[in-house]
């Protein structure tokens, strides 16, 4: 009888690969021989998130690294794409390259992180630094620009900062703009804040504050009290949303997506 316990680990961001490396190298030698950790990934390739906004910025080529390079040798990796969880009978639906699979497990650790902007009117017409691809388009759309155009960032956590100030350095022939629903950097304390905000000012970041953007245009950004801001390229680095993969699974979920915690017992945990 096939006494192995499988973990299954869908999402190889940080928490994912954190969490199938610390529980690998816990094991014993005995519990190696009756357990598997599984990692589901859509890409062989770890994405160093906090790099993207660098590869937007054209200050990196590169903010990827090869799941064998970052992961405990004894992890399994699939590549696919985890469609459906099936929490009644333990198991995943992984649409794969050479067709759908159903992978049984013992423990379910769900680490798939975060996604595509939130949706407002003319959304479409932005680009993002949440993905690796977005990431890419953004830097391309950069490029495409002239001296004297105006790049909109929009997001006042430290992903917008960063973001702006590596615009700003990377390209001083353009006018960057940082606007922010709420006051900027506000987990920093008020020293931290002034300190940034300085940094901006010497990189000639016009900074927005206290403002959320409620429209994007190919043109323009409208703020919630009805002020236009030119903008001849819009870089969304604000809020994001959730992959819809705990929704789609009927799985319990708040109203933003995010799986509920009152969900997660001995078969799953949250990364």
């Amino acid at each position: 009888m096939n006494t192995t316990r499988t973990v299954a680990i869908v999402g190889a961001g940080y928490a994912g690969v954190l969490a199938a490396n610390r529980l690998q190298a816990s094991l014993t030698e005995t519990e190696r021989l009756r357990m598997s950790i599984v990692m589901v990934n859509p890409r062989a390739v770890f994405i160093d998130r906090i790099r993207l906004h660098q590869l937007a910025a054209g200050t990196t080529d590169a903010a990827t690294i090869p799941l064998d390079h970052v992961l405990h040798p004894d992890v399994t990796v699939i590549v696919g794409e985890v469609t459906r969880i099936l929490p009644e009978r333990n198991g995943i639906v992984i649409d794969a390259a050479k067709g759908p699979i159903e992978l049984p497990y013992d423990v379910l650790i769900y680490a798939v992180g975060s996604g595509a902007p939130p949706s407002i009117p003319g959304g479409a017409s932005s680009h993002s630094v949440g993905t690796h691809d977005e990431a890419l388009m953004a830097g391309a759309a950069v490029r495409r620009l002239v001296p004297g155009n105006r790049i909109v960032v929009v997001g006042g956590g430290a992903t917008g900062v960063e973001m702006a100030s590596e615009l700003a350095e990377e390209n001083p022939q353009m006018d960057i703009a940082l606007v922010s629903a709420g006051p900027l950097l506000s987990s920093l304390p008020q020293r931290g804040r002034k300190y940034v905000k300085s940094t901006l000012a010497f990189l000639n970041v016009q900074v927005v504050e206290n403002e959320r953007v409620v429209h994007v245009d190919m043109n323009f950004v409208e703020l919630e009290g009805g002020r236009r801001i030119r903008s001849d390229l819009t870089i969304w680095a604000g809020s994001f949303t959730v992959p819809a993969l705990a929704r789609a699974s009927a799985l319990a979920v708040d109203a933003a997506g995010r799986l509920n915690i009152g969900f997660v017992g001995h078969h799953l945990w949250c990364g």
